[in-house]
């Protein structure tokens, strides 16, 4: 912009404005960011246009926009607006360089904090988008940790109450001193009661309280579940990437679980080869129509849906606003992996999580992750009920298990590199801001109350899937009993 041009306070609200208008997501530092850049305003070489900027900026406060700060438990915070544009829910053209693909927030961002680090301009701003940052990770961070705190709480309560349910209506109140502990055993390990338990909990204790969470902070809906329209062959490669790296989860988890437990194999005639499908511990539905059909639901659409919308979608989403991408990324896998309770299954969880995490910001879309995790779901039900229902030699499963694992695996190498190719760029993340490192924005997001809670609960509960299950009823015996 001309640098003659007369900076005045009505110049200064109309452009204040005028990005307001164009881009109501943006918060108060980055219109800051942008008109200082623009107008080459700066708090020690131009205090009377900074104080002029700060004035207008301060008028604009009364005339509020969808994306402005609001007062949330007494402090500031800035509510998240639906992005119409679509420029947080999918990136641009990728034969753009990474630079190219900032918006213009982000480019004004950059360029004060080069100013600011060859001492040409004051910190001023860079201060304020540093405070804004840290406030709204804070709450997000929060308001995420205690929503999932609450989804294992309410998983363990629920389960007492279930088993309690049962008790009471087995065993009359001059009966239950009668009461047989492996009748309560039996009723927990029922396929059908743990098929029906895993899925109710997760529709009431995990999807409830997010569709909570979206509604009660009025978050926009369609950057929550992003369903952006996919680019001419961009689905089928993605899908297989996503499958790939579930499946390398599956695998992780089987030989990790060897590796922790090597009496976890039944027999010592089995092979020790392992494909990411079939699991010993997994259950038998049953063969008749409508116990394959519970089966399909309840461990197969259900799981793969909601472990979607939640941690692809809603988590990812709002913590991409509050921090950009690769902490978006890394915080939605992290709490992914703790929330598995298993700490065999950690590692493999966060891996697929963030390279599901991943597609689900370069596409703009949830299809692609969702579609992968739900072939997964249906993969393994198939595998694992075939092993029950054939009376044939179970090596043959485990080989046929490993096909598989083997041909996925190659198709989704295969598909990673047609899109190496055909998006050079696909593997480079967008940095939101140069004003907080990854570093410094996990520091803050896990020294949150609600985070560490959650992470002693994981904890706690990860320790107690240690313990054999068919002890259990044996020690609650001996302490009812004597």
């Amino acid at each position: 912009m001309n640098n003659n041009i007369v900076v005045t306070p009505e110049l200064l609200r109309s452009r204040i404005d005028q990005i307001r208008s164009d881009s109501p997501w943006l918060e108060e530092y980055q219109i800051e960011a942008i008109i200082c850049t623009e107008l080459e305003i700066d708090s020690i070489a131009t205090p009377d246009k900074y104080t002029m900027l700060e004035a207008a900026l301060r008028s604009a406060r009364t005339a509020p926009t969808p994306g402005s700060t609001a007062l949330i438990g007494g402090r500031q915070y800035t509510t998240i607006t639906e992005d119409t544009s679509g420029k947080f829910g999918a990136y641009d053209a990728v034969n753009k360089g990474a630079s190219q693909r900032r918006d213009l927030a982000t480019r004004a961002l950059y360029t004060l904090s080069e100013n600011a680090a060859s001492g040409e301009r004051s910190n001023a701003v860079l201060d304020k988008a540093r405070v804004s940052i840290t406030r709204n990770i804070k709450q997000e961070v929060s308001r995420v940790g205690f929503t999932l705190s609450l989804f294992l709480i309410l998983s363990v309560v629920i389960s007492f109450l279930v088993v309690a349910a049962f008790t009471l209506f087995t065993y009359s109140s001059h009966s239950i001193q009668n009461m047989r502990l492996t009748d309560v055993d039996t009723f927990i390990t029922d396929p059908k009661t743990m098929a029906f338990l895993q899925a109710g909990i997760m529709l009431l204790c995990l999807a409830v309280p997010f569709v909570i969470y979206v509604l009660a902070h009025k978050l926009p809906v369609h950057e929550m579940i992003p369903l952006h329209k996919l680019r001419k062959g961009e689905f089928m490669p993605m899908f297989w990437v996503g499958l790939g790296a579930l499946i390398l989860d599956g695998c992780l988890v089987h030989y990790l679980g060897l590796l922790t437990n090597p009496a976890s194999r039944p027999s010592a005639n089995l092979t020790s080869v392992r494909g990411a499908f079939y699991s010993y511990d997994a259950l038998s539905m049953g063969s008749s129509f409508f116990d394959i059909i519970i089966t399909i639901v309840c461990l197969g659409i259900i799981p793969a849906i909601i472990e979607t919308f939640v941690f692809n979608g809603v988590i990812l989403q709002v913590l991409r606003r509050r921090g950009g991408d690769n902490f978006a990324l890394m915080m939605s896998s992290l709490l992914f992996a703790l929330t598995t309770t298993d700490f065999v299954e950690m590692i493999g969880s966060f891996i697929s999580c963030m390279l599901l995490g991943y597609l689900v910001i370069y596409s703009g879309s949830l299809i692609p992750a969702a579609s992968a995790r739900l072939a997964e779901r249906m993969l393994f039900v198939l595998i694992t009920q075939l092993g029950y229902s054939l009376v044939i030699d179970i090596n043959f499963i485990h080989y046929l298990d490993c096909l598989l694992t083997i041909i996925l695996l190659l198709a989704a190498v295969f598909s990673a590199n047609i899109m190496l190719k055909r998006f050079p760029e696909m593997f480079v993340l967008k940095k939101s801001d140069p004003i907080l490192t990854l570093r410094q924005k996990m520091r803050i997001s896990l020294l949150r109350v609600p985070v560490i809670v959650l992470i002693l609960l994981c904890i706690v509960f990860s320790l107690v899937q240690l313990i054999p299950l068919e002890t259990l009823p044996n020690y609650a015996s001996e302490v009812m009993y004597g």
